[in-house]
């Protein structure tokens, strides 16, 4: 078999189409296939771009992403799903995805996310989307954690309306702003990232469980100043949860998983998550 730029997997045969047709005068060769195996053999001949255009979030498709990732970290893995659950996001993000697509989508909104990875340019900045494989960063970082006998936390943060109320019509790009300004909290050996719609990701080593509480007040002080500065953010609040190695867990399988449980709680608190 030989290189295809584009791997698409998915059982959907009419969805597959329409992105192949859709990327058409964009790449050279793809591949589509439902077959697990004929993905896992095209990927070894080097692809440029995998596209799972049909994820839901069911345990073999979340399989076949780790897989993938543990495979060629360095290759770019979309991920196409009508899920709209929040905690969806994180676990998709905790297993590989380098990117994530909503369904239903506009074709140019489409396009645009994909190109950048078919020419080899991806965009590098942190607040907009994630471009290195979050999962073997934090696998790594817990080993460090566990030779250096620290603890590590991290952190998950979005935000939703107050009681179920009207956001507030402004031009503001309240995503960007949130993180510019939080993000100038942290340490620079701290890692602080924007991923899918509203959704924030911490990872702070040497940080236990005092700490995290610490660091979930700072989060919520620097809130309430910008609210005081910025009225647009009145009808909004905050929300985060913690996992803490090793505490929580031991291994960094074990302590995503308790961070998605613990934020599937949050979210089903939640009012108004709506995107």
């Amino acid at each position: 078999m030989s290189k295809a730029d584009v791997l698409l997997f998915g059982q959907n045969a009419l969805l597959g189409h329409r992105v192949s047709d859709l990327l058409k005068g964009n790449y050279k060769t793809f591949l589509q296939t439902s077959n697990d195996k004929i993905l896992f053999n095209a990927v070894n001949k080097s692809a440029n771009i995998v596209v799972i255009y049909d994820c839901d979030g069911d345990s073999d498709q979340t399989s076949t992403i780790r897989k993938l990732k543990q495979m060629h970290d360095d290759i770019p893995l979309i991920a196409m799903s009508s899920n709209n659950h929040k905690n969806f996001f994180l676990q998709v993000l905790l297993e590989g995805a380098t990117d994530f697509i909503l369904k239903p989508f506009d074709d140019s909104f489409f396009v645009n996310k994909i190109i950048p990875y078919l020419s080899g340019h991806k965009k590098s900045n942190a607040s907009m989307q994630i471009t290195f494989n979050f999962s073997e960063y934090l696998m790594g970082e817990i080993e460090k954690a566990q030779k250096g006998n620290f603890p590590l936390s991290i952190m998950f943060l979005t935000y939703g309306t107050k009681d179920g109320g009207a956001t507030y019509d402004s031009s503001e790009d309240i995503n960007t702003y949130l993180f510019n300004n939080f993000h100038e909290l942290f340490w620079r050996t701290d890692v602080f990232l924007h991923f899918g719609k509203k959704y924030y990701i911490g990872v702070f080593p040497f940080c236990d469980h005092t700490n995290s509480d610490s660091v979930q007040k700072k989060v919520q002080k620097k809130y309430e100043d910008l609210q005081k500065q910025s009225p647009f953010l009145e009808c909004y609040q905050i929300y985060t949860v913690f996992a803490v190695y090793p505490y929580d867990a031991s291994n960094w399988h074990q302590l995503g998983d308790i961070l998605v449980n613990r934020a599937k709680v949050m979210i089903d608190d939640m009012i108004d998550l709506s995107f």
